[in-house]
């Protein structure tokens, strides 16, 4: 199985400012939707995912690409399945790489009012990028953060 092991105490309450650092893969993505995201949102990401899908924003995703995967994780799912994204490559999940073409150097790659952002970005930098003002008790870090 390809599955990572749920973060430990993820329903214990942070402390203020306090974030849990996502899991990274540990095995080979199955086609065609790569690993599991192993994290759940919470309000907060829930929020900005709504926020990002409202003003246009665009995630493009490859189903292999760990970096890829790792925006996903600080999403958590409930959140990453409002999140307005394309699959680049054509044997994942609706994949449509045809859209992908003449915007996508690297994975991932957001598309926000117009510009390109490169690499897995943090759900706060995508706060600022987009104007959104609510909630930003964001959950997830990424290791090393």
């Amino acid at each position: 199985s390809n599955v990572n092991a749920p973060i430990a105490n993820q329903e214990t309450p942070l402390a203020p400012g306090e974030k849990i650092p996502i899991t990274r893969p540990n095995s080979a993505p199955q086609p065609p939707t790569g690993w599991e995201i192993t994290t759940t949102s919470g309000p907060a990401e829930i929020e900005l995912a709504q926020h990002l899908a409202s003003v246009g924003a665009t995630k493009y995703t490859a189903y292999w690409c760990p970096h890829c995967y790792d925006q996903k994780q600080l999403f958590g799912e409930e959140a990453y399945n409002i999140v307005p994204h394309v699959e680049c490559t054509p044997d994942g999940l609706n994949g449509e790489p045809q859209k992908c073409e003449g915007v996508v150097r690297a994975f991932p790659t957001w598309l926000i009012d117009g510009q390109v952002y490169e690499g897995t970005q943090t759900l706060e930098r995508l706060a600022q990028l987009t104007g959104y003002t609510g909630n930003t008790d964001f959950k997830y870090t990424l290791p090393g953060r």
